[in-house]
């Protein structure tokens, strides 16, 4: 491949990372805050002004430290003087913390969009090592149909530009991973310290990061079972042990080096704040909501994963993602080395399954950190189905119309990505008969909803009703409220849900 191809590809993914960029910027302008983004921001700030004072406040929600003070630090540049302790809540409640903290965001456009920009760089990262990862795993053509299917994937835009921590940490963590890899095949101390300190990042961006660090540890074995009648084992196990021990001394020198006991455990261990906040999400319940049913549940049913990932994601998408993983399993094994299998299928197993037995089953957006490796399979299967040496013409006319329906649909759902769902749920119009919450209507339209009541004064906003005989007028209720997620009565809204 010449160098006039080769830039002409970076200059494809480039355009790509573009157009992510703005897609994600220009969303994040429109969509109001989230319900926990100001959670995260305030946590964030507490932490910058305090230190590790604040730590155990953000166990009470289980949130490790990284990415939330990453979110807040442009607030607190712009005012370093709010008197956090002095905030009711602090230290003691998290959410009435919150609740303090909110008038300090004004002017809340500005705070918004200046927290979210860490998000969205991470993402438009996370997009980059998706396009060198596909690239160096079947060639540039894979790469780019990997980034371009991430550039336009509902899910990504719509938590990619969030203050949160769903896009930020499977940004480290693929990124990570990502790095690992690389080791495996060429093993050197600048990638081992480089990885170790991802994850390292990753375990202090949320608590799942245990499960990158632990896909990780198996991507270093395939390395070094591959190199197993090498003269250089003992040197590479080194270094795979060293950027473990990196990562671990690291993610514990950002908790102060404290050592003691937690809820989670019978006995005294590093960091207690951090597995306080790890017990704090195993036992967490909420009310959750599918398919017209409700119950209060840590993990509410093991099908709601599977359930959310068949609807929330584009039908053009999971076509692809089919014939790509027929197209990839048809492909020939010679040469396939341990390392790029473990890497490419360790971690999506690991999550997967952790995800369907005990995950938190109150969004879609918890499956996010499985994404990148849809876009990878994606991206190779197509790449080898259509442009393959054997493959026939009329492959290259299905993904084109494939590509197509998937642009129409990303372009229809812009900028309200939060409540996207398929045609088998009915669109996004449809959806909340099967999902709620963050899936739906997480509060990111309420600027819409003020111009609306501004526009019709007589409209009534989320007003409290008899769930049998409401008043006469018109109403104006959110899709979560309407299922009941949110209200302090369930039933509030159940006249309303029978004939919306």
């Amino acid at each position: 491949m010449t160098a006039g191809s080769n830039a002409g590809w970076r200059a494809g993914a480039a355009g790509l990372l573009l157009l992510m960029f703005a897609l994600l910027l220009f969303g994040a302008r429109q969509n109001s805050l989230t319900a926990d983004e100001p959670a995260y921001i305030a946590g964030g700030y507490a932490v910058l002004a305090r230190g590790q004072a604040a730590l155990p406040m953000l166990a009470q929600r289980g949130y490790p430290p990284f990415l939330a003070t990453l979110e807040a630090l442009p607030v607190y540049l712009a005012n370093p003087s709010v008197p956090v302790e002095q905030l009711t809540g602090w230290p003691a409640s998290y959410d009435t913390f919150t609740l303090s903290f909110k008038p300090y965001l004004e002017p809340l456009q500005r705070s918004e969009l200046a927290a979210r920009m860490a998000t969205i760089c991470l993402t438009v990262l996370l997009g980059a090592v998706v396009f060198r990862w596909g690239a160096q795993l079947w060639g540039p053509l894979a790469g780019l149909i990997a980034l371009a299917v991430m550039a336009l994937d509902p899910t990504m835009l719509a938590h990619g530009r969030l203050a949160h921590t769903d896009a930020g940490a499977t940004a480290l963590g693929t990124a990570a991973l990502y790095v690992v890899w690389r080791w495996a095949r060429r093993p050197t101390w600048g990638k081992t310290l480089l990885a170790g300190l991802l994850l390292a990042l990753t375990l202090l961006a949320k608590v799942s990061g245990v499960l990158w660090l632990a896909a990780a540890m198996l991507i270093v074995l395939a390395g070094l079972w591959e190199r197993r009648r090498g003269g250089r084992v003992a040197t590479l196990a080194g270094q795979g042990a060293a950027m473990l021990a990196l990562a671990g001394l690291i993610w514990w020198a950002a908790y102060g080096f404290t050592w003691g006991h937690s809820a989670a455990f019978p006995f005294a261990l590093p960091a207690p704040d951090y597995w306080d906040g790890f017990q704090y999400l195993r036992t967490y319940t909420t009310d959750v909501y599918a398919l017209g049913m409700r119950q209060a549940a840590h993990s509410g049913w093991w099908w709601y994963f599977p359930l959310a990932f068949l609807i929330k994601n584009p039908l053009p998408l999971l076509i692809a993602l089919v014939i790509a993983l027929l197209a990839l399993l048809r492909r020939p094994s010679g040469g396939r080395r341990y390392a790029d299998l473990v890497a490419l299928t360790a971690f999506p197993l690991l999550y997967g399954l952790v995800a369907i037995v005990d995950g938190m089953t109150i969004g879609y957006r918890h499956l996010l950190p499985l994404h990148p490796f849809v876009y990878l399979a994606i991206g190779g299967g197509l790449a080898a189905w259509a442009w393959g040496e054997t493959a026939r013409p009329w492959r290259r006319w299905v993904v084109a119309a494939l590509a197509l329906w998937f642009v129409v649909g990303a372009a229809r759902s812009f900028p309200w990505e939060i409540s996207f769902f398929n045609e088998l749920a009915g669109g996004p119009s449809g959806g909340y008969r099967y999902l709620a919450d963050s899936n739906v209507d997480w509060g990111q339209a309420e600027r819409v909803r003020e111009d609306y009541l501004a526009a019709h004064p007589g409209t009534r906003p989320f007003a409290p009703v008899t769930p049998l005989m409401p008043a006469a007028g018109s109403y104006l209720v959110g899709a979560s409220a309407l299922d009941g997620v949110g209200v302090s009565n369930v039933n509030a809204y159940e006249w309303f849900r029978h004939r919306a």
